[in-house]
């Protein structure tokens, strides 16, 4: 006769046995018979582990597994949550998240670091690229970690430390008077009007 398993019952009526397993306080019906008994069995020790898994979560011992293992996974579902669809920059962010994942897509959603991202930053602009548009794709790629912490997607531990965008506004230049000067001596009479 097999071991018995706490939380796995059986009834026989009729020459027939019925297994059943206790999952989440409630008794469920597994089939009949010996192939009932090992569903039930694997039903009840697959609620074990999960329990025995979830304690380990909660005490600290354990971390919760990824649901995303590149920044391509992170990516397509960020992209793909309603609430981002619906943003009039969408198409500008489906551009920006191309570079992105060019860059970064295969990498591991645990790996990338702030360093990464300054290297990104530098590949980019060394091949021409604004810093303006750099600091989009990486608002962008901070929006999807961001979102995937606050869903409960990945840990906060994987979150790389930094996203750092760069300022690149040029201050309006201040004009001395004989700048002016010069300015209105070559202006044409409506245009210095203006000017002035």
């Amino acid at each position: 006769m097999a071991k018995e398993i706490k939380g796995v019952t059986s009834i026989t009526r009729n020459g027939s046995t019925y297994w059943y397993a206790r999952v989440n306080g409630e008794r469920k019906y597994c089939g009949t018979n010996e192939k009932g008994r090992k569903l039930a069995v694997a039903a009840r020790s697959k609620y074990v582990a999960k329990r025995y898994e979830n304690r380990e979560i909660v005490a600290g011992l354990k971390v919760k597994k990824v649901e995303f293992k590149t920044v391509t996974d992170l990516a397509n579902w960020y992209m793909q949550l309603p609430k981002v669809q619906e943003q009039k920059s969408y198409s500008r962010k489906v551009n920006a998240s191309s570079h992105v994942l060019e860059y970064f897509g295969r990498s591991p959603v645990y790996r990338v670091e702030s360093d990464d991202i300054e290297r990104y930053r530098l590949k980019r602009t060394s091949s021409g690229a604004a810093e303006g548009t750099v600091n989009i794709e990486v608002i962008l790629l901070s929006a999807m970690y961001t979102e995937a912490r606050k869903a409960k997607k990945i840990h906060a531990d994987i979150v790389p430390g930094e996203f750092r965008t760069v300022d690149d506004k040029n201050p309006r230049p201040i004009m001395d008077d004989e700048t002016f000067e010069t300015l209105l001596g070559h202006a044409k009479e409506d245009f210095a009007d203006f000017v002035v």
